[in-house]
């Protein structure tokens, strides 16, 4: 036997002996902007509903989310200062560089009170703040027999957000009420205020917090070794856990530099009434923040490496439990996708750790490795997706929303919600894996020599 053939084979056995960790990331799937079959236009969800005269998010206000249950569009709208989520339904989309589909079935208002029913409904109570921060959805969140919550963030003082379902005043409380493109609904339930207990303000920006998402993959557990457990209100110990982005440096709420797990109650202090919004308590995992850290510091700057990574929103694979983090270089800069499949044991005293998730196969030969990020207006033709602000997941996983801002330094963008298609390929045994990763360590050579030239 040759050296080489020699050589090979020991490559071989070490790769199927050790598969998993040979590489620091795991494949992504393939991501593809959903486009049309008339002019190949991106596809579009916007809205002619809203207090800015539709759909107008702005720089450092976009986030989306996404009802799981329904796959009604969620989209947080700043213009103006008409603070509201914009609702769309998914399905009234429409081909850019064609006539405008009007996809809006409603906003859920947030900026002051009378945009809030005081009927029927909770909400005989003054909006603490003005919603800006971030937007999520909660389908474990039960409010008279009625599963699920528009939640909206804020900080200004302790960290919290507002949970609101839209509804008319003629409806029982709790009772979510989309909707429809002929008949909008604009007025909501504000029911529950769910406020974080430790502060944020050691962690810099004076405590400045943005980014909110359900790990809806998770879902409800019970957590061990928890210093909050002897807290929850929840007799079972039951908690939900979301992730919260938190600027360390002069964000102001605008943009997050690091990602923790945080725990929150899973039933309320305080059930919300006809007159009385309910409370719940949420808290860093294990009430520390060092315990808490999903990443952050050099770690999420290199994301996208030599640039300066500001997290503009995030968003949780409901199919892997990976976390989706939609960057930009600005405002209204250049847009990057990156991903994490974290690793967060129930025990609080297990540090958290994770894997970055490679979504750029295009670049190692369809295996993990190169680069991991993709830049997201690279999809299509270098004139859309450029100032990504917000994400969201389908509620099967099978389409991602993205939420864009329109710059100046393109025309013809449009102000809208983007969609990315997501094609999920099954995973190789480990044996056929190693071999495949085998034969692609050639390729990762030949291209780790092109960047040394």
């Amino acid at each position: 036997m040759n050296k080489v053939a020699a050589i090979l084979m020991l490559g071989c056995a070490g790769l199927l002996l050790t598969v998993g960790p040979v590489w620091a990331d795991v494949a992504g799937p393939a991501l593809q902007v959903r486009v049309g079959g008339t002019v190949s236009g991106p596809m579009l969800l916007d809205s002619t509903i809203g207090y800015g005269s539709g759909y107008n998010p702005t720089a450092g206000v976009g986030d989306l989310a996404v009802n799981t249950d329904t796959g009604v569009v969620y989209g947080l709208d700043g213009s103006s200062y008409g603070y509201e989520i914009a609702r769309f339904d998914p399905i009234a989309e429409y081909e850019k560089g064609l006539p405008a589909v009007n996809a809006g079935i409603g906003t859920t208002r947030v900026y002051t009170t009378p945009y809030v029913y005081t009927g029927s409904v909770a909400g005989n109570n003054s909006v603490t703040n003005s919603v800006s921060m971030g937007v999520s959805y909660d389908p474990y969140m039960v409010t008279n027999g009625h599963a699920g919550v528009i939640t909206g963030a804020n900080s200004g003082g302790a960290p919290h957000w507002q949970e609101y379902v839209a509804q008319s005043a003629s409806e029982a409380i709790g009772q979510l009420n989309e909707g429809t493109t002929g008949t909008p609904v604009n007025t909501s339930a504000y029911v529950t205020l769910t406020t974080l207990q430790d502060s944020v303000g050691s962690l810099g920006d004076g405590g400045h917090w943005n980014g909110l998402t359900v790990d809806t993959f998770k879902s409800q557990f019970a957590p061990t070794n928890d210093a909050a457990s002897a807290s929850l209100n929840d007799a079972g110990g039951l908690v939900s856990r979301y992730f919260l982005g938190v600027s360390t440096s002069g964000g102001s709420g605008n943009w997050f530099q690091s990602i923790y797990a945080v725990h929150v109650d899973a039933t309320r202090a305080t059930e919300p009434n006809a007159t009385t919004f309910g409370t719940r308590n949420a808290y860093f995992r294990d009430r520390s923040a060092a315990q808490a850290l999903v990443i952050g510091g050099t770690d999420f700057d290199n994301l996208v490496p030599s640039v300066a990574d500001l997290g503009k929103d995030m968003a949780v694979d409901p199919v892997t439990g990976d976390i989706y983090i939609l960057t930009t270089t600005g405002l209204n800069g250049t847009a990057y996708l990156s991903a994490l499949r974290p690793t967060i044991s129930n025990d609080s005293d297990v540090a958290i750790s994770y894997e970055l998730v490679d979504l750029d196969l295009s670049d190692n030969g369809g295996l993990p490795g190169g680069n991991a990020y993709l830049q997201l207006d690279t999809l299509l033709n270098g004139a859309d997706l450029i100032a990504g602000m917000g994400l969201a997941f389908s509620g099967d996983g099978s389409r991602l929303y993205i939420s864009v801002v329109a710059t100046t330094a393109v025309t013809g963008e449009v102000q809208a919600v983007y969609a990315l298609d997501i094609g999920r390929a099954s995973v190789p045994e480990p044996a056929t894996l190693g071999l495949l990763m085998l034969g692609g360590l050639s390729l990762a050579g030949a291209r780790i020599r092109r960047r040394i030239r």
